[in-house]
């Protein structure tokens, strides 16, 4: 599922998406994001954000903007 909404008068666009991996992509803006990865989950994620491994646990959050590389396994390009 992937969703986007503008707002006119902030000249924003928020997406929502229940797969970042495949989605983050298809978005109509990719430049200067700024992303809330939100794990609904039961079993944590294990992302990679700038080459530093982190556990995102269960109903957690967590911001990363544009200047951060987010990966999914050691290694892997994000």
């Amino acid at each position: 599922m992937r969703f986007e909404y503008y707002n006119a008068q902030m000249g924003s666009i928020i997406g929502l998406t229940d797969n970042y991996r495949i989605d983050r992509g298809l978005f109509s803006v990719n430049e200067s994001v700024v992303s809330m990865l939100w794990n609904r989950n039961d079993d944590p994620v294990k992302l990679v954000i700038d080459n530093e491994p982190f556990l995102l646990l269960s109903n957690q959050t967590v911001t990363v903007t544009y200047l951060q590389n987010i990966g999914f396994d050691m290694g892997c390009p994000p």
